[in-house]
């Protein structure tokens, strides 16, 4: 199941949601200790994945919030990673030296 869901997860919400539910992973042990086990957890793992359960619901609202947001500029869009006008230069400056 792990397999099948990580490709779906990573094309919808980005591999930052990703990580950070794998925080979440411990659930399946504490269900397992409970149910198999019989034992009992402490009540700090609830406030934990409770918190962490928060904290995911919070991030992906503001994610697609976030892309709402952004609109083209002249019908395109910014990218984060763009190369600077010396970068370009710098790469004939150094073939023309050779």
């Amino acid at each position: 199941m792990f397999y099948t869901l990580t490709p779906l997860i990573l094309q919808k919400s980005g591999a930052t949601l990703f990580n950070l539910s794998l925080l979440t992973a411990n659930m399946w042990v504490v269900v397992i200790r409970i149910f198999f086990y019989h034992e009992q957890v402490d009540w700090l793992y609830y406030v934990s994945f409770s918190i962490v359960g928060v904290g995911l619901c919070i991030y992906s609202k503001n994610e697609k919030n976030s892309d709402r947001l952004q609109k083209p500029e002249n019908g395109i869009f910014n990218t984060q990673y763009q190369l600077v006008h010396e970068q370009c230069t710098d790469s004939r400056v150094f073939t023309d030296k050779i």
